[in-house]
């Protein structure tokens, strides 16, 4: 018989075999929005006398965006109050005559439901006044501008939008396998193309249910 030849020695390295889970990773593309995104409209029906603010503004919270014509409503406002003036003088003359017992309580009463109708009047017609100035809701910057000075507004057309880019939100849609697994307060990385940044994502909303057509659920 042949002896065997020779080997030289190999030096090998021990390894100890160990069970873990290896995460597996899929990318999903999504959209970084604004959290806060406004239409502003205005809450009476007018002409745009003037407009204060253009795209690309900065605003702060209750600054004047645009003006409504309110010809009619300051005329309705001189009236209503003229009214509230009349009826006080009413009312003071019946009290008077109340307290003479030269007047019937009943028309007393009237009196004073007049004199509260006329209060009333004046101030829901200062409020539709007060209306006719559009402002900020939040602070923001101004993105759009939907129409012009001289056009129609109304509670039904937006005048301006505007965002609050000071707090930014990805949302993305997933799959129905993937949201499954997805919970308020899941966590996962989060890149921004374009400007370099690696953050953490935590969910804070979760469509309960998928879109007809793409079947996939909206994550923020």
């Amino acid at each position: 018989p042949v002896p065997p030849e020779a080997l030289a020695p190999v030096a090998v390295t021990l390894q100890a075999v160990e069970r873990r889970e290896v995460p597996v990773f899929e990318e999903v593309v999504g959209t970084v929005r604004p959290r806060k995104e406004a239409q502003v409209t205005a809450k009476v029906t007018g002409r745009l006398l003037e407009m204060t603010a253009i795209p690309g503004m900065k605003v702060k919270a209750g600054d004047l965006l645009a003006k409504l014509d309110v010809g009619e409503l300051d005329a309705a406002l001189a009236r209503a109050q003229a009214a509230l003036e009349q009826a006080d003088r009413d009312l003071a003359r019946f009290r008077s005559l109340r307290d003479s017992g030269a007047v019937a309580l009943a028309e007393f009463e009237q009196a004073e439901a007049r004199q509260r109708m006329a209060t009333a009047t004046v101030a829901e017609t200062k409020t539709m006044v007060q209306n006719a100035s559009v402002t900020a809701p939040f602070d923001g910057t101004i993105t759009r501008k939907y129409l012009e000075p001289g056009d129609l507004a109304s509670p039904e057309r937006p005048i301006f939008a505007m965002e609050d880019s000071a707090l930014l939100r990805l949302e993305i849609h997933v799959a129905e396998a993937m949201a499954g697994s997805l919970a308020i307060g899941s966590k996962f990385r989060v890149e921004v193309g374009g400007a370099g940044a690696e953050i953490e994502g935590v969910v804070s909303e979760l469509s309960p249910s998928a879109d007809v057509g793409s079947r996939t659920f909206l994550v923020k």
